[in-house]
């Protein structure tokens, strides 16, 4: 008998860990994110939903600081420029546009499953998602113009993903090692950087 409530505590407890936590906020102010989730919040939410303004230093805190964190909403957010240290450059950048997915944004992120991108988004900036292993899917804004070197590189479960009539450019490695059986790549797209679909 006590082996048998034993088996169901840990497996309520292993429910419990699995369960996902969803969290809608609205910031003020950019470069707030971690300063607005508790630490409980930081180490436990699975959905984010964000609206307001953000900058590199909360894609900082959404890949550092959110271990757990599997779908992302950013939809609602506009990326505001931002000079500093606290970004995501693993390269000694301190200069991050607005408009624009900030470079090494999301690498490595090893629990990032689905992204929406915010609707203003111009550029994806290199390395961006590379190395997100469990990446299923990616919504690109109708306003983006600019996928940049390994954006998407080695992203190996990646298989949905749609190239919006606006974009121009795609950078070398941009698509390697993704899971996408088809693609199509729009006539508004002027360059085609050099292995772009390495596998």
């Amino acid at each position: 008998m006590k082996k048998l409530l034993l088996l169901f505590l840990m497996l309520g407890c292993f429910i419990s860990m699995q369960a996902q936590v969803q969290k809608m906020l609205a910031l003020t102010a950019a470069g707030t994110l971690s300063s607005t989730l508790t630490v409980d919040e930081q180490n436990t939410v699975t959905n984010l939903i964000l609206t307001g303004n953000i900058d590199a230093r909360d894609f900082r805190t959404m890949r550092d600081l959110m271990p757990m964190l599997a779908e992302i909403d950013l939809s609602g957010t506009t990326i505001v420029g931002y000079e500093g240290l606290e970004g995501t450059s693993k390269s000694g950048n301190t200069i991050y546009p607005s408009n624009t997915v900030p470079e090494n944004a999301f690498e490595s992120k090893p629990t990032l499953e689905n992204i929406i991108l915010p609707n203003s988004t111009e550029e994806i900036s290199q390395r961006a998602f590379l190395y997100c292993r469990q990446l299923l899917s990616a919504t690109l804004p109708s306003s983006l113009l600019k996928i940049n070197d390994q954006a998407f590189g080695w992203c190996n479960s990646l298989s949905v993903i749609t190239l919006p009539e606006s974009l121009k450019y795609i950078g070398y490695q941009t698509f390697a090692t993704t899971n996408l059986s088809t693609i199509y790549i729009p006539e508004s797209v002027e360059y085609i950087g050099t292995v772009v679909f390495f596998q």
